[in-house]
């Protein structure tokens, strides 16, 4: 074997030198690969570790729409099935972190993911095993979708979720709103409502779900309910459904269904007492103007049953507000014929006083007598 010179070794020495201090002083050459499978605890605790790390990336490589209906907060998405997958994937900057996952169903599209970084020879790559199924089975926190759309996108969301079980429309308005017009195939549950939330926590959190109210009030408040109930994706349809038919888009009207019916002094006088400040809200006496002036309840108009033109008085009367009727007593069934003519004029909410104003005075209840 040949001896090596002096000046041969002196220079092996010095290149050794500058390749250790290289390494040392953070240089990349030999810098090892990591790329590997990790469980989702594993990877859990890896994004915990790197909340503030910038250089640390979560790539969900399912479809969008698959991304779009839930994923891990701060993941990006970059489809696998997409033919310029591995392009975008070699844009990325190889030196950072990276924590990859698929749905965990049908093949093994993570762990592919993984060989094909290593090949481009990114430094750091974490597949986690089991997709974000497994990650859901360990009850890992999810991104869900809970957001405002317009009128427009509300209609197309319902275009394309026509044959889809899953699918629920939520009317929120009160039921006579509800049953003046509403969105077809829509639910009504009553923000107003005690129940209200009771009623929206039985629901099927993993159903998809579009909300909406006459202007958005409600509905919006009904979404940050949802939100804290956990439910998977729900959109609130912004401006309500006065904006939907602002736009000319669909509605269904119904015809309200009459409530017609004798009610007792006491329900009376609790029909009143609710109504106070109820522009809608109209008491009629049908007595003769003499025995009206005698004695009526506050706040009654008279509009007189013997008149021959009492029929058409009613008839100019606005249909869809609420009346109480009633008559001096229940001789001759005066009452009862009025409320019988006042159905057949399809009012749509008339009460009468069972037993007339003698009973509602022998019940002590407050009358005004003029006496003038």
């Amino acid at each position: 074997m040949a001896k090596m010179s002096l000046k041969n070794l002196m220079m092996l020495v010095l290149s050794v030198s500058l390749v250790a201090g290289a390494v040392l002083a953070g240089g990349c050459i030999g810098k090892t690969q990591i790329i590997e499978n990790v469980t989702p605890q594993e990877a859990f605790n890896l994004i915990q570790e790197n909340q503030d790390n910038p250089d640390f990336v979560i790539i969900d490589v399912r479809t969008p729409d698959k991304f779009a209906e839930e994923h891990i907060e701060n993941a990006i998405n970059l489809d696998y099935s997409s033919e310029t997958f591995q392009d975008e994937l070699n844009k990325l900057d190889k030196d950072k972190t990276y924590l990859v996952y698929y749905t965990g169903l049908s093949g093994d599209i993570g762990g592919k993911t993984l060989d094909i970084m290593a090949e481009l020879n990114f430094t750091e790559v974490y597949n986690m095993s089991g997709g974000i199924y497994a990650w859901k089975a360990e009850e890992l926190p999810i991104v869900y979708i809970i957001e405002d759309i317009t009128p427009p996108e509300a209609f197309n969301l319902i275009q394309e979720n026509q044959d889809n079980p899953d699918f629920v429309i939520i009317d929120v308005r009160t039921p006579e709103e509800f049953a003046e017009e509403h969105i077809e195939n829509a639910i009504n549950i009553d923000y107003r409502s005690e129940t209200f939330q009771d009623e929206l926590n039985k629901l099927d959190k993993d159903k998809t779900y579009l909300i909406y109210c006459r202007t958005g009030g409600r509905s919006g408040n009904a979404l940050a309910m949802m939100e804290e109930l956990n439910f998977r994706e729900v959109y609130n349809m912004l401006d309500g459904i006065n904006q939907w038919k602002a736009e000319e888009l669909p509605t269904i009207q119904e015809t309200p269904a009459q409530i017609i019916e004798s009610i007792t002094p006491q329900e009376a006088f609790n029909l009143i007492q609710e109504n106070q400040d109820n522009p809608d809200f109209v008491i009629i006496d049908v007595q003769t103007p003499e025995e009206f002036v005698n004695r009526h309840i506050e706040n009654a108009i008279n509009i007189d049953y013997s008149s021959e033109t009492f029929q058409d008085e009613l008839n100019k009367l606005d249909k869809n507000k609420t009346y109480l009727i009633y008559y001096d007593c229940a001789c001759g069934g005066i009452d009862r014929k009025a409320l019988n003519m006042m159905a057949e004029l399809d009012f749509r909410e008339v009460y009468k006083i069972s037993g007339g104003l003698d009973r509602w005075e022998a019940e002590e209840l407050p009358i005004l007598e003029d006496n003038f």
